[in-house]
């Protein structure tokens, strides 16, 4: 995660595009912790997900992945 979080930070500065990186250091440094619990949650929730649905996709895809049950 942090390497995600620092390389769109990096992008974000270097391209002046809006995201929400800048937003994430300008909580931070302000010391606003919700703001930056709701960032790291949804972050959170935003990766987890996404590697459910690739779960998902590799054993609908790839016939050598075993499901539960299955022998």
């Amino acid at each position: 995660i942090q390497n995600v979080l620092t390389g769109e930070i990096e992008t974000a500065i270097i391209f002046a595009l809006p995201t929400v990186g800048p937003a994430i250091v300008g909580s931070m440094a302000v010391g606003d912790v919700y703001v930056t619990a709701t960032f790291m949650m949804v972050l959170s929730a935003t990766l987890i997900v996404g590697n459910i649905i690739a779960d998902m996709l590799l054993v609908l895809l790839d016939p050598r992945v075993r499901q539960f049950g299955e022998h």
